[in-house]
């Protein structure tokens, strides 16, 4: 009965291919490379600055009434956090990409933190909006039933 409608479905999955995109960065972000600055003989105290960028996705709470105000009428209250986020996020890791191993040989650890707070920045205002986006989803079926 919850996948009858078209809608529905086709919202589903795009909430699903939205929440698989955030964690596939946040676990790239948080769990893969503090791994290769480990193999890279980086110390804890490194590895302990650049852990510093979990903080954007934990205190996302004090910029969400800012997502939830601000936006481009001709795009929409969701889809403006949303389409930016990602093309923040893709500009983002682009960046890390290009200047990710001489950021490694030189040992640049904050440049490198700067660079994964800002991701998991723009990911944690993406998710801001998508968890909207849910809501309304559930709340449009919860008062057809």
């Amino acid at each position: 009965m919850f996948f009858t409608s078209r809608d529905l479905t086709k919202s589903c999955l795009i909430l699903i291919y939205h929440y698989f995109l955030q964690g596939t960065i946040i676990g790239l972000i948080e769990s893969t490379f503090p791994l290769k600055l480990k193999e890279n003989n980086f110390s804890f105290s490194e590895i302990g600055i650049y852990m510093l960028c979990k903080y954007p996705f934990s205190l996302k709470l004090l910029w969400a009434p800012m997502v939830d105000t601000y936006y481009f009428t001709w795009l929409g209250l969701r889809k403006t956090w949303i389409i930016g986020s990602q093309i923040v996020c893709a500009i983002v890791l682009l960046v890390l990409v290009s200047y990710y191993e001489s950021l490694i040989k030189e040992r640049n650890i904050y440049i490198l933190s700067l660079i994964a707070i800002l991701a998991i920045f723009s990911i944690a205002s993406q998710d801001i909006a998508v968890d909207a986006l849910a809501l309304k989803i559930i709340d449009k079926q919860v008062n057809k039933l």
